[in-house]
């Protein structure tokens, strides 16, 4: 045998089966791949170990007395400690009934007694690497919640104080009559240009001298254009002080005022230091942008883990969100939009991780029960993302992607503009990107058939308009579907 991953080395299991002989081969089994195993003869005596262990899956038995194994997943799923626990239940039961009711109780999977070991390990395995994923996942999105509500507190902090330090500093001020030519400045305005009160030219000409080279056309242009037509002007610029060269921002803003008595004009203007505030600004930016890709690299993380799961639709999101990507852009949707359509996209099918992995590599055609547990994954994706305040309606997105206009998709039948665009767009390229591919229980059927197939159903099932860009993309543009490994 190989040795057990690293992501699944040294993980605990707790063992539930009322026979002791099938309780013991599942115990040596697992330790023999450097499982630490924990075993129980009742669903009672599971759920007291439970208190003082901290397994990352159970096996459980379904036929014990006392509490059967559905009574304890139910135990364990109400209980807000132990509900993340996948629960794998192996029983001789082997009616769909049975299979389907371990689910409704919470269970993420079923194997058959007799079981083959090389299954039981395949799937223990799997099973703890989502486990493992999910509880990581869930912590660093907590830790990134805490610093932002940290981060966003003390940027509120330094914002207050800023604001009483503006509010308190004293303004510098200038007077120019335009008649004349003469310019006074006050003491502040020779403070915060860093001048010798004996060196400073007081001048319109001194003036731009101190102004930072790349915005001196800039401040020049606003000043001679409120002059010219006796206007306000309201500009913000650098300077460069004289003594020290110290790069610093300021708030300039001046009003004109008619002189009746000697056909004179004046205008007056205030100069005030915000260097701080615009650093404050600056920073509180760079950290939203840190933030912002930290969150891309947690959906893109967890788009990995699906496609992991299930190798025969490998890739499957990543084209969805390629081709969802470029029908929004050949529609014109701005580029925030786009980007959580991409990001939405790629991981639309994220409810699967709750759908048994026998169902969905399963070839030929699913039974009705099977096919309703693989329509959960919809609005199971919803509840996993539904409390993360992602940019966008990521969760919307994935809970109405099988959503049709006509009202005859799932899980809640909505209706046209009942669905957002993103999930149209989603829509559309899920059924081209699901046709025009392998699956199990079928092979390929091809482009052109996918894309006769969203043609037709273009205004009565999919959006005409999402489905008039993704024509456009194939006939007119030859966009292709990516090989993704």
């Amino acid at each position: 045998m190989n040795k057990i991953n690293d992501t699944c080395f040294q993980a605990e299991i707790l063992v539930v089966d009322d026979i002791a002989a099938n309780l013991k081969l599942l115990s040596d089994i697992l330790r023999a791949h450097h499982f630490k195993v924990h075993g129980t003869l009742s669903g009672q005596l599971a759920l007291q170990a439970l208190n003082r262990l901290k397994p990352d899956i159970i096996l459980l038995d379904i036929k014990m007395p006392g509490m059967d194994g559905y009574e304890v997943c139910h135990a364990i799923k109400a209980n807000p400690a132990w509900q993340g626990i996948p629960v794998i239940f192996i029983s001789a039961l082997d009616e769909p009934h049975d299979k389907v009711k371990a689910f409704a109780s919470g269970g993420v999977d079923y194997i058959n007694k007799p079981f083959q070991e090389a299954e039981v390990l395949a799937r223990v395995k799997t099973h703890i690497t989502l486990f493992r994923t999910s509880r990581a996942l869930e912590e660093s999105h907590a830790l990134l919640e805490h610093k932002v509500t940290q981060r966003t507190a003390e940027l509120k902090a330094s914002e207050r104080r800023l604001k009483q330090a503006l509010k308190m500093a004293s303004l510098g001020n200038w007077e120019m009559d335009l008649k004349t030519g003469k310019l006074s400045w006050s003491d502040e305005i020779v403070d915060i240009f860093g001048f010798g009160k004996n060196t400073f030219n007081v001048s319109f000409e001194g003036f731009i001298d101190s102004v930072h080279p790349e915005d001196q056309e800039k401040v020049k242009q606003a000043y001679q254009e409120a002059v010219a037509e006796k206007k306000s002007c309201d500009i913000v610029h650098r300077i460069i002080r004289k003594d020290n060269y110290e790069t610093r921002f300021v708030h300039e803003h001046a009003d004109p005022i008619d002189n009746a008595q000697n056909d004179s004009t004046y205008f007056f203007g205030t100069v005030q230091d915000i260097t701080n505030l615009v650093k404050a600004e600056q920073s509180s930016d760079l950290y939203q942008k840190k933030f912002h890709h930290a969150l891309i690299q947690t959906i893109e993380s967890v788009a990995a883990t699906l496609e992991k799961r299930d190798p025969y639709t490998a890739g499957h999101q990543k084209r969805v969100a390629d081709l969802s990507t470029a029908i929004a852009t050949e529609m014109g949707m701005d580029a925030h939009m786009i980007e959580g359509v991409r990001l939405g996209s790629s991981i639309h099918d994220i409810g699967k991780v709750h759908i048994p992995a026998e169902i969905l590599n399963r070839p030929g055609k699913l039974a009705e029960v099977e096919f309703e547990i693989i329509k959960s994954h919809a609005q199971n994706g919803f509840e996993i993302l539904k409390e993360v305040e992602f940019p966008w309606p990521v969760a919307q997105m994935i809970h109405q992607h099988h959503e049709r206009l006509d009202g005859s998709g799932y899980p809640e039948g909505l209706k046209a503009d009942e669905i957002i665009l993103e999930a149209r767009i989603i829509a559309v390229a899920d059924v081209v990107e699901a046709m025009a591919s392998h699956r199990p229980y079928r092979a390929a059927k091809g482009i052109e058939l996918a894309l006769a197939e969203v043609e037709k159903g273009a205004g009565s099932i999919f959006d005409p308009q999402v489905v008039e860009a993704c024509l456009r993309l194939f006939r007119e543009n030859r966009y292709q579907l990516t090989t993704h490994f």
